[in-house]
C-alpha cells in the first residue's frame, strides 16, 4: 500500500529539502505533499487522506499543536511527527497529550528522519490485527442480537412501511446504535472473487471479518452498522457521532467531516482486506446522507452501479454519481419448487449483472438441462421459469439501454414465437443474449478506461509544472486516487509516475534545445521545488546533467 505524507514547514528551503530526501528511491512506499503553512496543509487534509504529517511546531499564525488538534478532527489515526529545536520539548508533551505523535529533532540527520517515518508506517499496518478481528466475527456469529438487528435493518432497506413506522422503539430494542431521526449515509461492498476451494463456513467468516475491520476503522468518529447480503455483498449505514441536538450548522460540518472521513478511509478498508484477508472488494458509496425514508431508493440505485461500466471491474472504488432509479425484479412465488429455481435465476442475475461470464454459464447449462428433463405435467413450471428468465434479460437490457442495438443481433420478439416445448431452442436464445450482454460489457469497460486514460495523459501534459499528485489527477478525472492508479496500470501496462517521469523528460529535452531558458527556469517550468532535485531527476533519466544535454543538441 501507498502511503501519503504531508511535510509541513514555513521556510521554504526545509520543505524543499525534505521532499527530495523523500522522494529519493526507498523502501517507504510515499507519496509526498508539502504545504509552506498550517493554512496551505489544511486545504490538502480536506482534499485528501493523508496518513502521516511530518511538520514544524513553531509557525505563524497557526501552530503546528493547532494544525495536529484539526488532523486528529479529520484523521484521526493520522501519524504526527514534529520536527522540533531543544526547546520546544513542553510543546511536545502537550501534542503527545493530544494524540497519535512522535518527534525528531532537526539536528538528528536524514537517516533518523526516514527511520522515524519508517515507525509510523509500521505502526499504521498493526493498528489492525485480523486474528483478532476474525476471533471477535466468530463470537458474533453465535449472537442472537445481530441476526435481528439485521432482519429489521433489511426490512427498511426493502421500503417495508411497518418497519419505518417504528424505527424509533425498534431501534432501543434491538440496541442499534443509529439514530432513527437523523440522516444516514449508505456504502456498499462486493467481495469480487473468492478462492475456488472456500467453504461457506469460512466465507461467512471472512465477511464478519470484512465487517469488522470496517467498524474498527470508522467508528473512530462515526456510528456504523453493517448487513452481509447476496452472499458475497455489504451494506453499510452509517451517521457521525453526535452526542446532542446542537445547531444546524454543527451537523452540517459533522457531516460534512464524517462524509470525507467515511470516502477516504474506503481505500485504506480496501487495501487491508487484500493484505490481511487476501479478499478483493469494491465500493460504491452515495456522495450524500438521505433520509430513511429514502433508503429504499437509494439502496436499489447504489446495487445498479455494480452491473454498469466499471461496476464489473475489480476493486472498484466510486463514490455516487448520476445514478438512475430502478426497481427491482420482483417475482411472487406460491410453491418450494419453483421458490428454487427462481433463487438460481437470481443467482445468474448476479452474475450477468457482475461480468461472470463462467459462473454464469456453469450454473445456467446445468439449470436448463434440469428443466429440460421435467416431465410434461410440469410445463407450467417451465412457462413461469422462461419468463422470469426473459425479464430477467430485458431488465438489464433496459437499464443499458440496449434495446436498439440487440435487435441487430437478437430478435426481441422471439419469445412470442418459440414454442415453450422446445427446450433446447429456449437455452440457445438466452445464451445469446448472455453473450451479447457480457461482450457488450467487455467492450464498454475497455471504452471507458480508455477515456479515462485519456483524460488523465492529457491532463498530465497540460499541467506538467503543477501537481501530480495522484489525489489532484484523481480529482481533476473524477476517479479515487488509489483506484485510478490500479486502472492505469491495468490498461497501459506501466505505472502513472513512469508517464509523469516522461512527459517531464521530454518536457525538459524541449526546453534544454532552446538556449533562452535557463535551467531553474526549466525545472520549474517542470514541476520541480528544487533546482538541485532537477538536476538528479534528470541525470538519473539521461544519464547527463541537462547542461551536458545542452551542449550535446547544440
Amino acid at each position: 500500500m501507498m502511503y501519503r505524507l504531508l511535510i509541513v514547514d514555513d521556510e521554504p528551503i526545509i520543505v524543499n529539502g525534505l521532499v527530495e530526501l523523500f522522494s529519493e528511491p526507498n523502501d517507504l512506499n510515499l507519496e509526498i505533499y508539502w504545504a509552506y503553512s498550517s493554512f496551505e496543509a489544511t486545504e490538502t487534509l480536506t482534499k485528501t487522506k493523508i496518513d502521516i504529517v511530518l511538520s514544524d511546531i513553531r509557525m505563524p499564525l497557526k501552530s503546528g499543536l493547532e494544525l495536529q488538534k484539526e488532523i486528529m478532527l479529520q484523521w484521526p489515526r493520522c501519524k504526527v511527527i514534529f520536527l522540533t529545536g531543544y526547546n520546544d520539548f513542553a510543546f511536545v508533551q502537550e501534542a503527545m497529550r493530544n494524540g497519535s505523535v512522535d518527534y525528531v529533532l532537526k539536528t538528528e540527520g536524514d537517516e533518523k528522519l526516514l527511520e522515524i517515518v519508517e515507525k509510523a508506517i509500521v505502526s499504521l499496518k498493526k493498528e489492525v490485527e485480523v486474528d483478532h478481528l476474525i476471533q471477535e466475527a466468530k463470537r458474533q456469529i453465535f449472537r442472537a442480537l445481530p441476526s435481528l438487528q439485521k432482519e429489521f435493518l433489511w426490512d427498511l432497506l426493502q421500503g417495508d412501511p411497518y418497519s419505518l413506522q417504528t424505527m424509533p422503539k425498534q431501534f432501543n430494542d434491538l440496541q442499534i446504535r443509529l439514530d432513527a431521526d437523523a440522516s444516514v449515509l449508505l456504502v456498499l461492498g462486493r467481495v469480487d472473487n473468492w478462492k475456488q476451494d472456500i467453504s461457506p463456513s469460512d466465507r461467512l467468516r471472512l465477511l464478519y471479518a470484512i465487517q469488522n475491520i470496517a467498524e474498527e476503522y470508522m467508528s473512530v468518529s462515526s456510528s456504523v452498522f453493517s448487513i452481509v447480503y447476496d452472499r458475497s455483498k455489504l451494506v453499510w449505514l452509517i451517521q457521525p457521532q453526535i452526542q446532542d441536538k446542537l445547531s444546524e450548522e454543527y451537523i452540517a460540518d459533522s457531516w460534512k467531516r464524517t462524509i470525507l472521513f467515511v470516502h477516504g478511509t474506503l481505500e485504506l478498508l480496501q487495501s487491508t482486506c487484500k493484505d490481511l484477508l487476501s479478499l478483493p472488494i469494491s465500493f460504491v458509496a452515495a456522495s450524500e446522507p438521505i433520509a430513511w425514508r429514502g433508503t429504499a431508493e437509494k439502496f436499489e440505485a447504489l446495487k445498479s452501479v455494480f452491473s454498469q461500466g466499471f461496476g464489473m471491474s475489480a476493486e472498484l472504488l466510486l463514490i455516487e454519481n448520476d445514478l438512475h432509479h430502478h426497481d427491482p425484479l420482483n417475482t411472487i412465488v406460491s410453491n418450494g419448487q419453483v421458490r428454487l429455481h427462481l433463487k438460481k435465476i437470481e443467482f445468474l442475475k448476479s452474475y450477468l449483472e457482475n461480468g461472470r461470464k463462467i459462473e454464469f454459464f456453469e450454473l445456467y447449462l446445468d439449470f436448463m438441462n434440469t428443466i429440460n428433463v421435467y416431465p410434461s405435467h410440469a410445463d407450467s413450471l417451465k412457462i413461469e421459469i422462461y419468463y422470469s428468465l426473459f425479464a430477467m434479460f430485458l431488465s438489464q437490457l433496459n437499464r443499458q439501454g440496449l434495446q436498439k442495438e440487440m435487435n441487430d443481433k437478437v430478435d426481441i420478439n422471439k419469445p412470442t414465437q418459440i414454442e415453450h416445448n422446445s427446450w433446447g431452442e429456449v437455452i440457445d436464445y438466452f445464451s445469446n443474449l448472455a453473450e451479447f450482454l457480457f461482450e457488450h460489457q467487455v467492450n464498454e469497460l475497455t471504452v471507458k478506461g480508455n477515456e479515462y486514460i485519456t483524460k488523465v495523459e492529457g491532463y498530465i501534459k497540460q499541467n506538467v509544472s503543477g501537481d501530480l499528485s495522484l489525489a489532484c489527477i484523481g480529482e481533476a478525472v473524477g476517479l479515487n486516487p488509489s483506484y485510478l492508479s490500479r486502472l492505469y496500470k491495468q490498461v497501459t501496462g506501466q505505472g502513472l509516475s513512469s508517464l509523469i517521469t516522461e512527459v517531464r523528460v521530454m518536457k525538459a529535452k524541449a526546453m534544454l534545445q532552446d538556449n533562452k531558458y535557463k535551467v531553474h527556469e526549466i525545472s520549474k517550468h517542470v514541476g520541480f521545488v528544487s533546482d538541485h532535485h532537477f538536476y538528479r531527476f534528470f541525470k538519473k533519466a539521461m544519464n547527463m546533467t541537462p547542461q551536458e544535454y545542452r551542449e550535446s543538441v547544440n
